[in-house]
């Protein structure tokens, strides 16, 4: 099973999301209210919930890769970077990003070469660029661990 962690879903995220739990289970984590649609596959809980959750674990910002780093039930943490969202926030220190971008107990991916180049000059390499979810390539990712 997959966790995302995510401070917001909108509607287009869901309904893709939706669509990609006919083949994958998954589980999204949020605190934020959800848009009025029907999600018929897909459990949602709190953020909270995440740390009794055991399968593979994504973040999607620095705020909820926050929580999965605190969390010790799941082994198969990744920070799924779709943009430079720190580059919006300007007291935001760059020591607190090291922490996030460069722990060894989070598998980093970015979403476009863009962002992998990015992250790459700053940070550290990202383990794979994977566009949009596909979960085949995220497994792959944890196939040893």
């Amino acid at each position: 099973m997959i966790g995302i962690i995510k401070e917001s879903f909108d509607i287009k995220a869901l309904r893709e999301l939706e669509e990609l739990s006919k083949k994958e289970d998954l589980c999204l984590f949020t605190d934020s209210h959800m848009p009025p649609i029907e999600m018929n596959n897909i459990p949602i809980s709190s953020i909270g919930r995440s740390f009794n959750f055991t399968g593979i674990l994504i973040s999607t910002c620095y705020k909820t890769t926050e929580v999965l780093l605190r969390n010790k039930s799941s082994n198969k943490r990744m920070f799924y970077v779709r943009d430079l969202e720190w580059t919006q926030h300007s007291k935001l220190p760059y020591e607190k990003l090291l922490d996030l971008y460069c722990s060894p107990k989070v598998k980093l991916v970015a979403s476009t070469v863009n962002v992998y180049n990015d992250i790459s000059t700053f940070f550290r390499k990202p383990e794979a660029v994977i566009e949009g979810w596909d979960f085949d390539k995220i497994k792959e990712i944890f196939k040893n661990v």
